[in-house]
Order: C-alpha cells, then structure tokens, then sequence
C-alpha cells in the first residue's frame, strides 16, 4: 500500500527548490504525482475528484493521499469538500507576502493572505492544513497562523487562554503537539530555538491576550536564547525584527526594544525607546512603564547613559508628568501665610516592607518629623509602572488599601495608598485633593521620581529626597541632593534652567535598625580565621556579574585568608557555583536575613559590586566599623560622603593585604568607618536640615509677595 502526494499547482517560480522538497517525499515513501499549470483559473472543484479519480484507476489501492496547493482559496474549497480518500492538506507557499499583510497594527487585525484562516469552518474531525514554506520571513507567518486560528480549533483548553487571558495559555500551547511539531521543524531547519520564536510572536500574543505574564515569559525566553544562536542567525534575527518595526503597535515596539538591548547591548535601543515620535504614541500608563523599565536597567547597573543620555531620559519623565498635569484640576497654589506650618505630607512611590529601604526611609523621616512637632500625612501613590520584559516585583500591599492610619513606634500617622494601578487620573486627583486638603506647608517627595508629588509640584512647594546617589528628576520641585556634588552636576542644572537657589546637598541618613541576636561565625559556618568580605544585596544574582566574580577569584587566588559571605536575595547562587569551584569552596550564602546588623561583626569589609544601589547596607556595615571597599561609582560611593576608593582589583588585594598584615592600620579603618557610620544615622539632623532649607526660603517667597 502507497502513500500518495498528489500535487496540484499553478506556475512555480523557483523550480529547484520546489523539485528538492517533491524530492523529500519521495524519500520519504510517498508516490508523487504532479499537476501543474501556469493558470491557476483552470483549476477549479472538479479537478481534485478528477485527480482522485485517476490515482483510484491507476494505483488500484493506496494507504492515503495527501494533497498539495499553492492556491489558498482553492485549497481551502478542496478541504471543504471532506473527501472522505484524503488524508491531509498541504498549503504550498513559495516566496514571503508582504509585512503588512501579516502584522497588527494599531490594535487592528491585518492579519490575511496566508494567515487568514477566519473562513475555514469548524466541523467533526476536522482535519489539519499545514504550510510549507521556504523563506525566512514565513516563520512568522506561520506561528501567527497557529497562534491564532489553528490552536483555537485543536484545543479548547487553548481557546479559553486566547480570550480569557488565562496566565496557564503560554504553558498550554507550549504543550500542544501541533506548536511542538512547529518548533522542531523550525529548529532543524533554522537552528532557531523557543526563544526566539517568542521574538516573533510578541505582537500577536500581546494583541489577543493582553496578558503581561505571557508575554513577559517570551520575552525572557527569547532573550535568554538569543545569546545562543551563531552570529550570522543573530544578525538575521535583528535585522529581520527591525525590517518588521514599523508595523508592530507602539507597545510592542517598546518590549521589542527593551528585547533588543537585553539581547545585544546597543544602547541605540534604549534611545529609540526615548524618541520623541514613539512617546507620542503611548498612553502615560505605557510611556511610564518606558521609563520605570529604563531606570531599572540603570539602578541594578545593565546600562550606563551619558550625561547628554541622562537629560533626554530625564527630559521623557517630563513628558510624563505633564501629560498627567493637562488631563486633572489642580487648585490654586496657596499663599505660604495661609499653609498650615506644622503640617507636611509625605509622599512615596513604594511602601512596603521594613527590609525596604525607601520604605525604612519613610518610617524614620515621619517619625523624627513627629518628634520636631510636625503633623506627617504619609501617602503611598504606588506609582511605579513595571516593564513587561523581567518586571521587578514590588507591587503595593494590597491589605493597605483600606488602611486610613499607618503605626510606627505606637503613633499613629494618617495614611493613604492608591488602589488602582498607577498611573491613572482617576487616583491622581484623589491624591491632589487629599494634599491639598491637609494644607501642608510643603510636600516632601521621597524618591527622586515620584509623579504624584511631581504633578502637586503645580500646587504647592515639594522638595525631592532621591532614595539613591542620583539628582531628583523634576525641575519644578527643590532639590535635596543625598552625595557629593560632581562636576556633572553643573550640565544637568543648565539644562533644567535649575535656579542654585532651589537646590541644595544633605548627608543622607538611614534608619537604624538594631541587633536582633548575638551570633558568632560557628552559627553561620564561617571560618573562624579567615578575613570575611561580605557582599550584600536585594538583587545579588544581577550585580554578582561574571566580571565581578572574577575579581573575587582573583582576591581569593591572592589573599589566602580571605573569604566571601553573600547575604541578601542571590536565588541562582548554587547554579553558579558549579562553575566557579574556587569561589564555592571559599564562599557562603547565608540567604535573606532580617539580624543583617547580628551578621556585620562577623565580618572584617564590606565588598560592593558595581552598581548603582547598596547605600543602605553600607551604612549599616560602616556604623559597625566595618570598612567599605569600593569603586568611585553609584551611591555607596557617593552617598555615604566615602574618602576612599579603590581604582581596580589590584588596588583591592594591596588593601587587604596592609591590613592583614598590619592589625594598627586595619584598625584605624574600622575606628574610621564606624565614625562615619554613625554620622549617617543622625535623621533627626537630616530632617533639621530640610526644614531650615525650606523654612528660609518660604520665608523669602513671603517677603515677596508682601513687597
């Protein structure tokens, strides 16, 4: 018994490519028998069953039939035919349809010509039509094809995700044989794995599911997979993406942008994310995930900008707030006479946990606020909008919503905290009305992009606290500056027209939290003579780079006595272990600790990464006389007021050498860091600081108003 491929064509243009794949069939034990003619028309429903007809007559028997086109209306009139002989249809497609035939845009379908499969019927055991293809650009006509007209006809399961947004669909086409089948023939002929088909299928997925989780996951998939293709296939991947741009929807541009930088590094993505013709096109709910998604790569040290970069990304946060500001009413801003001088509100973007330091930062500035005679309404605007690609989970309590007070050390403070997703308008008035009913003296923002207190900014003097080593963002409020001032500083001012009078440098203090235990290294499993770095973080599996591990290995090859304690969120620290075998049997991970200031005295230096963060586990380390060893880069450097830094790793090992070697000197370090330390405790001066700041120049902008 034959299997026969009966083949049923109009005029073929690429003819050894088209004879090459017959050829395969036959290989494979099909009998091919071929009908070509260079009209189509002449083909019509009548000349399948003469076919059939014909391979009856002459085979007299055969296991099955399977028919092959290159005329999709025809093929699919055959198909609906149910002829009861043949086993499987076959869509011959021989060069790519156009880009905008296949790609949606501007939240409408244009998906037709080869992907159009919405008039094929649904009936009882419905068989499936495949498409060969040759091209490259096929791939992604055919995964949109699956994706949105095959899988719902397979799988029930498989239609509920498409239109429910189920979070299980990404897992449940994954499992379909028909995707599977996919994948490994798009993998034996293109080498291309899971991961970059997610590329592909980013704009489809996003415009029928809306579904963050899913396309999070392919996003990170593609980029994962990305790195493991051949050069000459990743070059194929970006230009193939980049030929297709223009006809992605806005939002997809952006998550294939953020794709791309992950994937390549070129910070030429980064400024096609900022450019002014994209922004334009994106609602403020995606225009302030562009930007929390770009800060984010900067905070955990993925991307550095220049300062020219740093004020076009400052100036797109702009953007933002003054679209927010053009769609709420805004009171009239009040004389300083009639504010309320004992009154300030404080507002965050994050408040969540006390391991949180922004969140730490809150607490001890409403505290010590207090303390002066101020009465401190704490607001929670949760406006930090997440990139889809590798969000960062810092979502806002949700048991806080219907929290009116907030405790901190057994006083009640009065507390609101947005309820929908920010940024929305809806939630932004009620956060103008709540300040401007309080009548505060001036709003302290904590954070230095807080669009809340941004837009209030219109109504009522804000003074902007930056969690980190970095300058506030937004020139309309004031300036507190948390470091040294560098000479970079001036170019930002200019471009803002920032008045020096608005602007001015603080000793960033931090909230002290005190020993929950008394522990010795035995509990930890430390080595009781070794010298103990200890590197300390949130993020410990994005900052502990392959470059910064070398650096270790390289300290521990030339100090013997010395050894490496990661505290904090390192979840993939066993994983790279396996192939750093010197820094595993000389290391420890002793997890997320809340006693972290129990743990700092078992150590002999604190070792920051490169990164932009740390500030806060610095302090605590130096307020236990531990020294920080550091680069002059980010906030440990800059915002703890340091006087020393260190240049490379060789400058590095010197160090711990001396003060191995030398227990006077290494002394003196510690007396040093600990006197340091404790200056950065001292809130109550801090928040003195602030309220003098702003206390003599209201009293100036009240002298004015009275001239």
């Amino acid at each position: 018994m034959e299997k026969i491929l009966l083949v049923l064509v109009g005029k073929i243009k690429k003819r050894d490519r088209f004879s090459k794949l017959l050829h395969e069939f036959e290989q494979e034990g099909y009998a091919v028998h071929l009908f070509e003619d260079e009209n189509p028309a002449s083909f019509g429903l009548d000349t399948l069953e003469s076919a059939v007809g014909y391979l009856q007559h002459h085979y007299g028997g055969f296991e099955s039939i399977t028919v092959m086109g290159n005329n999709k209306s025809l093929l699919f009139a055959w198909y609906r035919m149910k002829h009861s002989t043949i086993k499987e249809y076959l869509l011959y497609v021989e060069e790519a349809i156009g880009t905008e035939d296949m790609i949606v845009n501007e939240d409408k379908e244009k998906i037709i010509a080869l992907n159009d499969f919405s008039d094929l019927q649904i009936t009882d055991g419905m068989k499936s039509i495949k498409i060969i293809f040759e091209d490259w650009d096929h791939i992604v006509s055919l995964i949109a094809n699956y994706i949105l007209y095959i899988a719902p006809y397979k799988n029930e399961k498989i239609t509920a995700s498409l239109h429910d947004d189920a979070p299980t669909g990404w897992d449940d086409i994954l499992e379909s044989k028909l995707f599977q089948d996919i994948i490994t023939y798009l993998h034996g002929k293109y080498s291309l794995s899971i991961g970059i088909l997610s590329i592909i299928l980013v704009p489809f997925v996003y415009h029928k599911m809306k579904n963050s989780d899913i396309l999070d996951c392919l996003l990170y998939n593609a980029a994962e997979e990305y790195g493991r293709l051949d050069f000459n296939t990743r070059i194929k991947v970006i230009d193939y993406i980049e030929d297709l741009f223009p006809y992605f929807t806005p939002q997809c541009q952006v998550c294939l942008l953020s794709l791309l930088y992950e994937s390549t590094h070129e910070k030429k993505y980064i400024l096609q994310m900022l450019d002014k013709k994209l922004c334009n096109k994106l609602t403020i709910q995606e225009k302030s995930a562009t930007f929390w998604k770009i800060k984010s790569m900067l905070f955990v040290g993925k991307l550095e900008l220049t300062i020219d970069e740093l004020i076009i990304f400052k100036h797109f946060y702009q953007v933002c707030v003054d679209e927010i500001v053009q769609q709420v009413q805004l009171p009239k801003t009040k004389p300083v006479v009639l504010r309320n001088r004992d009154r300030i509100v404080i507002i965050t973007s994050q408040f969540l946990g006390i391991e949180h330091a922004p969140t730490r930062n809150v607490l001890d500035y409403s505290h010590n606020l207090k303390k002066m005679g101020k009465e401190v309404f704490i607001i929670n605007s949760a406006d930090i909008s997440f990139p889809l690609y590798e969000p960062l989970k810092a979502k806002p309590i949700e048991s806080y919503n219907t929290f009116n007070y907030i405790e901190i050390d057994n006083e009640n403070y009065p507390f609101y905290q947005s309820k929908a997703e920010m940024p929305n308008f809806q939630d932004m008035q009620k956060i103008i009305d709540l300040v401007d009913d309080f009548n505060p003296e001036f709003v302290i923002a904590v954070g230095d992009s807080t669009l809340a207190a941004d837009v209030c900014s219109h109504f009522i003097d804000v003074i902007t606290i930056p969690c980190g080593g970095i300058l506030p963002i937004y020139p309309k409020t004031y300036w507190a500056v948390p470091r040294k001032p560098l000479p970079s500083d001036e170019q930002v001012f200019q471009a803002f027209s920032m008045a020096k009078e608005r602007i001015f440098s603080i000793h960033y203090t931090f909230m002290k939290k005190e020993k929950e235990t008394q522990l010795v290294r035995r509990d930890l499993e430390l080595p009781e003579d070794a010298f103990i770095l200890c590197v300390v973080g949130n993020r410990l599996d994005v900052e502990v780079t392959e470059i910064f591990i070398t650096e270790l290995e390289d300290i521990l090859r030339e100090v013997p006595q010395s050894y490496i304690l990661f505290v904090g969120v390192y979840p993939n620290y066993n994983e790279v272990m396996l192939k750093h075998s010197l820094l595993k049997q000389r290391s420890h991970y002793a997890g997320r600790r809340s006693d972290i200031q129990s743990i700092y005295p078992l150590c002999n230096a604190y070792l920051n990464p490169l990164r932009q963060g740390g500030a806060t586990s610095g302090a605590e380390a130096m307020l236990e006389g531990i020294p920080i060893i550091t680069k002059p880069h980010g906030d440990v450097y800059y915002q703890l007021w340091l006087e020393q830094s260190f240049t490379d790793t060789a400058d590095i090992i010197t160090f711990l050498q001396r003060c191995i070697a030398d227990p006077v000197f290494y002394l003196k370090q510690c007396n040093h860091a600990k006197a340091l330390g404790e200056k950065l405790f001292n809130t109550a001066g801090m928040m003195q600081e602030v309220l003098s700041y702003m206390g003599n120049y209201l009293r100036i902008v009240k002298e004015r108003a009275n001239d």
